[in-house]
């Protein structure tokens, strides 16, 4: 479970900072985030993901009907990456049929990396 979500922008008269940072269970903390043009920065809740809880599928849709590429990643509870994949389009099914019963974080990265959303996804079969 995410124990504290901070994020917000930061500018001087050239460049905005946007960050982030995540700590969970056992203090593992990600810090995401580097100087980027205010245009760069993506607001938050473009996606929906559903349904929530889930059994083996889970969608991923993209609120402003673009098509572009995007890395979606589930941590367990311990932040480890247990599944991964790339997907484009607007609406994209993740096949889930692996993992088992608990709670997971979707998070879903551009394809430079830079980390848009976090979503907490429940698994129950």
């Amino acid at each position: 479970m995410f124990v504290e979500l901070i994020s917000g922008t930061q500018s001087n008269n050239q460049l905005s900072a946007y960050w982030s940072t995540v700590i969970l269970p056992e203090h593992f903390i990600c810090i995401q985030g580097a100087p980027t043009s205010t245009n760069e920065i993506l607001p938050e809740n473009q996606f929906k993901c559903y349904p929530n809880p889930t059994s083996n599928e889970l969608n991923i849709e993209r609120l402003n009907n673009a098509e572009d590429c995007f890395e979606y990643l589930l941590l367990n509870n311990a932040g480890v990456v247990v599944y991964s994949t790339i997907r484009c389009g607007i609406i994209n099914t993740l096949e889930l049929n692996n993992l088992s019963n608990g709670l997971y974080y979707c998070k879903i990265k551009t394809l430079n990396s830079k980390v848009i959303e976090f979503h907490k996804i429940s698994i129950l079969k």
